[in-house]
């Protein structure tokens, strides 16, 4: 099967925006899971 470069770039972004979704929801719970950083240091 050949890909050709608008294909590997098609399928890179895709990739990126997958992991960049789950690397935001992974954040969101992070920040719903943990108190304010200054709440944390008193």
């Amino acid at each position: 099967m050949q890909f050709s470069t608008f294909d590997m770039l098609r399928w890179l972004r895709a990739i990126a925006n997958a992991i960049w979704r789950q690397v935001e929801a992974f954040g969101r719970l992070i920040d719903e899971g943990t108190p304010p950083v200054k709440d944390r240091r008193d």
